[in-house]
């Protein structure tokens, strides 16, 4: 399955923006339904102009399955799946603190063979506005590059690898995961 993983339908920047938008609004909108409930936002690290394949759709749903189950111990009260051409989005509404949501997640990318590909936020909601919890703010040192192991956000505004590259690296990684998960 990993092979083709890419293989799917390009997205235009203004699709991207418009996408972030509604998840914004989304995000807002779950945020002030279920005040004082926190918020956990889940979509896929894919870099480049496809953003949904078929491939990235399964392994989305596999890992959206396993933050659910990750979370059912966190009370939760909403959750959705959302399949959009910029990609798979998932919510849950837990109530729970923030923080400890957040450190639980960060656990979870640490601990699973695919939790770089993951982008979970984890917000809630002060002064009437969806306020995400940073790592830094736990005192928690940033996401590293799937490459390089630096800081994730300084190799992407630098450009440092490139999206073939990253393609590669998420395409094996997928590979490797399906290759452990069906072996007896």
């Amino acid at each position: 399955m990993s092979k083709g993983l890419f293989d799917g339908p390009e997205v235009h920047l203004g699709q991207v923006l418009s996408a972030r938008e509604a998840r914004s609004q989304r995000q807002s909108h779950l945020l002030e339904t279920y005040a004082p409930a926190v918020l956990v936002s889940m979509t896929l690290n894919t870099p480049g102009p496809v953003k949904n394949s078929e491939g990235l759709s399964k392994i989305g749903h596999q890992l959206a399955q396993l933050v659910s189950d990750h979370l059912a111990q966190e009370a939760v009260l909403y959750q959705d799946l959302l399949e959009a051409v910029t990609g798979l989005e998932a919510y849950w509404v837990v109530s729970q603190e923030a923080e400890l949501v957040k450190r639980h997640l960060v656990a979870f990318e640490g601990q699973h063979p695919l939790g770089r590909l993951l982008d979970l936020d984890v917000l809630e909601l002060v002064e009437g506005r969806p306020c995400p919890i940073s790592r830094r703010q736990l005192g928690l040192a940033p996401r590293q590059c799937f490459l390089c192991q630096a800081d994730a956000k300084q190799c992407a505004r630098s450009r440092q690898h490139s999206v073939a590259d990253m393609q590669a690296y998420i395409s094996q990684a997928v590979a490797n995961y399906e290759a452990q998960t069906e072996s007896p």
